[in-house]
């Protein structure tokens, strides 16, 4: 459980940090270009880079082969936190601009969909990759 919680933290951390380092270097290429640049990076990366750390940290090392959902686990709460971001994003602009209803469902549910699967490929692959540890532990040297 410990490291579901460790999951948990470093996807939220990693996700809201990659997203705020996207924003901030998309709007200096906005600012020095002076043209529109495209910010869909900032749908995918973000949950592609967060859900890979949740699930490095859950199923790294493990003594048990990790079950294939550890990784959905891992990323669900990075991924209620890309939720709630994204719906407070797409209100902010809405509230500016008039912005088509399709645009607000794509930039609410792209970084859910893009850290879910992310954390479920992951989990899968922990659970098809994982190995038993290759030194005998303490206790069964004992």
């Amino acid at each position: 459980m410990r490291r579901l919680v460790w999951a948990w933290v470093a996807g939220t951390v990693t996700y809201v940090a990659v997203l705020v380092g996207g924003a901030v270097l998309v709007g200096v290429l906005t600012a020095r270009s002076g043209e529109v640049v495209t910010a869909w990076p900032l749908l995918v990366v973000p949950g592609v880079v967060a859900g890979a750390v949740a699930v490095l940290v859950a199923t790294a090392r493990a003594v048990v082969r990790p079950p294939r959902r550890r990784g959905l686990v891992a990323v669900s709460l990075p991924a209620l936190v890309a939720f709630g971001m994204s719906v407070a994003s797409s209100l902010e602009a809405a509230s500016r601009a008039d912005v088509p209803p399709l645009v607000h469902a794509v930039d609410v549910a792209v970084p859910v969909i893009v850290l879910l699967a992310t954390g479920g490929a992951g989990g899968l692959l922990a659970h098809v990759r994982w190995t038993p540890a290759s030194r005998s532990s303490y206790a069964e040297v004992v």
